[in-house]
């Protein structure tokens, strides 16, 4: 029988304050040579290492960028890690004299200097280049960097640049590092989000300034009649709906895209993108659902849903827009504006074909709509077998 985390953990605790095993007489074990040896000819005549040494190696990789050895970050004169670090990169920067009100010594980078860097970060070569040499409050992505002009993730990580700094395993654990990491830490503690983050920031304030602007209230006067369909999945699943314009996006996810397309409400986490710039709406204020830890893999970070209209995602005829399921198993929909019609009140289910996978089934067994799209190819070739 398995018991709560919260179970285990407390026995754990218990087990070491009364009486448990005493680690401490392990601290200075040594192994002769020649229980070395023995132990080493197990190994090689036991275990088969081959396949493990490229994962190792990348592994190895992402904390050495990551917890660097002393004199790859030590300070020089005057420099801190972080000034040396954009030195070496050519990257300009101006730093905040310290005072009474300022015991940082913040570096300012970007065109405007209004992104803040640690002296102490050792993590400027994990952020996007993006964030040093464009203005925030002017960037606009260029959709030709992108497939199908589909934006992602705020538009500072286009394609180009994931190639340069790697993908993989490598670059995941990297990420996962960049977030928990002694830096991190270190911007948390005074209250203050990392680099990428205080970018995005200025973004979603401009996206705000737009959301509320004359051009999108005077949009939240219609009904939209909006296909759903499920992403590799188009000719099989799909939804199509009327539904008031200014209908809020977290409304519009609990209370017409999951019942609709059959999910379940309140269970997991969700996203809105916005392939014009890559904007990604969601639910900023709620770690209620169980997948909110996979947000700032995904997308950094998100804005927040509630009080956004649906007549700023979709604007003209026409328009798509994307809406991500599941943030472990990644269902992503496509949203697409299909006609403008006088405003009602209601929502209505206007028509719509095929089932959404179970929950949690990630692509049944597999990965996601691409596998999804093979077993309905397969389920309709031979509807028995399956």
């Amino acid at each position: 029988m398995q018991l709560p985390y919260s179970k285990v953990v407390g026995r754990r605790r218990q087990s070491t304050m009364s009486g448990g095993i005493d680690y401490s007489k392990w601290d200075n074990l040594s192994v002769s040579d020649s229980e070395g040896s023995s132990v080493d000819d197990y190994q090689e005549e036991n275990c088969d290492h081959s396949g493990d040494d490229a994962q190792l190696k990348m592994f190895s990789s992402a904390l050495q960028s990551q917890f660097p050895r002393p004199n790859d970050t030590a300070s020089s004169g005057d420099h801190s890690p972080a000034e040396i670090a954009l030195l070496k990169k050519g990257i300009s920067y101006e730093k905040e004299q310290v005072s009474d009100d300022n015991d940082v010594g913040w570096l300012l980078v970007g065109p405007s200097k209004n992104i803040k860097i640690h002296p102490n970060d050792k993590s400027i070569h994990m952020y996007s280049s993006i964030i040093y040499t464009e203005d925030p409050n002017t960037y606009v992505p260029d959709r030709s960097d992108y497939e199908d002009e589909h934006v992602a993730k705020w538009g500072i990580e286009p394609p180009s640049l994931q190639e340069e700094g790697g993908d993989g395993i490598e670059s995941f654990i990297a990420r996962m590092m960049l977030s928990s990491n002694s830096d991190a830490r270190e911007y948390a503690r005074l209250n203050v989000e990392n680099p990428e983050s205080q970018f995005i920031d200025i973004l979603i304030g401009r996206r705000s300034k737009y959301n509320n602007s004359d051009e999108i209230t005077a949009a939240m006067k219609f009904t939209y009649v909006v296909r759903i369909e499920l992403c590799l999945c188009e000719k099989d699943v799909w939804r199509r709906v009327r539904v008031p314009s200014g209908i809020s996006l977290s409304v519009f996810h609990d209370q017409v895209i999951c019942p609709v397309m059959g999910w379940s409400r309140g269970y997991h986490g969700y996203a809105f993108e916005d392939p014009r710039d890559g904007t990604v709406i969601g639910p900023a204020k709620n770690s209620a659902y169980i997948d909110t830890m996979h947000v700032p893999m995904l997308y950094k970070k998100v804005m927040d849903d509630k009080g956004c209209p649906l007549a700023a995602l979709l604007l003209k005829k026409g328009d798509i827009a994307y809406y991500n399921y599941d943030l472990g198993d990644n269902w992503m929909h496509r949203l697409v504006l299909e006609d403008i019609v006088a405003e009602e009140a209601s929502v209505t289910l206007m028509a719509g074909g095929g089932a959404c996978p179970p929950e949690d089934s990630n692509g049944l067994d597999s990965k996601g709509s691409g596998s999804y799209a093979d077993f309905l190819e397969a389920y309709k070739s031979n509807p028995k077998k399956q």
